[in-house]
């Protein structure tokens, strides 16, 4: 499952990957996400929910059996354990993943969606903005 923005939920299909992709003309790590066929999310949807600067979380949940005490031990009997599933949910933020890519229509209702980091320039354009802003503030 994929949360994006804190409210907005689409499956995911397996696995995530991370890959060198070009997009917006320069060559960057992106992770590829499978989407499969689900009801309301089309190419648009997609495109709305995908965008430069989107808050992604990838959350797995994972069913573990554990044993679970039914009963305490006597000095006559073993203690008696029951086997019951527990279920663990986490939550890996994808936030280096804010510039949007290409979004891939498969023709079968599902899609590739790709999603990249900021390249170092880019990161310095920003500083060096955020720099001059600074400065200029203050005279």
């Amino acid at each position: 499952m994929l949360i994006i923005n804190n409210e907005i939920q689409i499956l995911e299909g397996n696995e995530i990957y991370e890959r060198e992709y070009l997009t917006r003309g320069v060559r960057r790590t992106c992770i590829q996400i499978e989407i499969p066929k689900q009801d309301n999310v089309t190419y648009e949807t997609l495109a709305d929910t995908f965008v430069d600067g989107v808050s992604i979380v990838r959350r797995l949940t994972e069913t573990r059996i554990e044993p679970t005490l039914v009963t305490e031990a006597t000095e006559t009997e073993e203690a008696v354990y029951e086997d019951k599933e527990v279920e663990y949910t986490n939550d890996y933020p994808l936030s280096d993943f804010v510039v949007a890519g290409d979004i891939i229509d498969k023709r079968d209702g599902t899609f590739t969606v790709y999603m990249g980091k900021k390249t170092s320039s880019e990161i310095l354009e920003e500083e060096n903005a955020e720099l001059l802003l600074t400065l200029g503030g203050e005279i």
